[in-house]
């Protein structure tokens, strides 16, 4: 006795079988059926937001859905993550987030609702902003051995600036410091918009800062960059040479994370990252690329796990040392 297939069942099977992300269950094969957002914890304009509007336009005809930037600045970036750890894990909600929030926030703030990268998922990596150490155009101090030679002579004399207290650059500084052996003020903003003019005004004698907003500067004939905190030279400034090549094991730097709410289906995943990636190949992503001297350095979510473990237990020390926890 044949047994007959209902149509509608047969098509349902049909589906499944020949669905390019499979692993859903039967309630979610047809995600996405709306918009995803993506939380950015900086506010319009910086770079967390202008790679997440990339990103987003360069998905477009790619992810089957709009990617929809939500800016919640605040707390360091940790406001925004904090929402994006709570958020349902139903794939309408990830994160786009600098890896200060992730590796050295938590370590400093108890409060917060998540404390490691076990509360979220990791989903890629987009690249790197290179860290950088500058000085007046005009400065007697020509080489990072220089700061070296004059630190010691000078012990606490020298004032380096950052854009704030934990971050990627203060603690940059603070790992040179120790590798180094060398006794050196740091002063403390809040931003580069405010460090960078103290630099520039004599209020300070270096800072460390991220390239991006200084590069003006470097370009005007302002500031001299005397090191990159990168493991090779960065093509922008082929000249200067890393702390590395100067007997300095220092190429802490700043990387971009697409991250998702702990408990995301597998397959959501996936989808959203492969997306992103191919969106990293559009020419709205390439021109950001361009115009920002943005350096791309594309993860997997298993290799960005990696690399936000690795920097978290780097910072660990360096956050107990100086006392930095609130």
């Amino acid at each position: 006795m044949r047994r007959f297939i209902p149509f509608g069942s047969l098509v349902a099977v049909l589906f499944l079988l020949s669905s390019p992300w499979p692993g859903f269950s039967a309630g979610n094969v047809d995600y996405p059926t709306k918009p995803v957002n993506i939380i950015v914890p900086f506010p319009p304009g910086q770079s967390p937001d202008l790679i997440a509007r990339a990103l987003s336009e360069g998905a477009k005809g790619i992810f089957p859905q709009p990617f929809v930037v939500v800016n919640r600045p605040g707390g360091a970036g940790t406001i925004g993550v904090a929402e994006l750890v709570a958020a349902r894990p139903d794939g309408y909600t990830i994160g786009l987030t600098p890896s200060a929030p992730l590796t050295v926030q938590p370590q400093i703030t108890s409060d917060l609702p998540y404390k490691g990268p076990g509360d979220y998922r990791p989903v890629m990596k987009i690249g790197n902003v290179p860290m950088v150490f500058s000085v007046v155009a005009d400065s007697l101090i020509k080489s990072i051995k220089d700061v070296v030679d004059y630190a010691k002579a000078n012990p606490g004399k020298l004032r380096v600036g950052s854009s704030g207290q934990g971050s990627i650059p203060h603690m940059d500084l603070e790992i040179f410091k120790e590798k180094a052996g060398v006794d050196i003020t740091h002063v403390p903003y809040q931003g580069s918009a405010a460090s960078i003019p103290a630099l520039l005004g004599g209020h300070i004698e270096a800072i460390s800062d991220s390239l991006p907003p200084i590069l003006n500067q470097v370009r005007a004939g302002k500031v001299r960059v005397l090191g990159t905190f990168e493991e090779k030279r960065n093509s922008i400034l082929p000249d200067v040479p890393t702390f590395k090549e100067c007997g300095f094991d220092v190429t802490l730097g700043v990387f971009h994370s697409v991250i998702a709410p702990k408990g995301t289906p597998d397959a959501v995943v996936q989808m959203i990252g492969d997306s992103l990636k191919k969106a990293m190949d559009s020419d709205a992503f390439k021109k950001f690329v361009q115009s920002s001297n943005y350096v791309v350095g594309y993860q997997d979510a298993a290799g960005l796990k990696q690399q936000i473990e690795t920097t978290y237990g780097l910072m660990e020390p360096i956050i107990n040392k100086l006392n930095l926890k609130k």
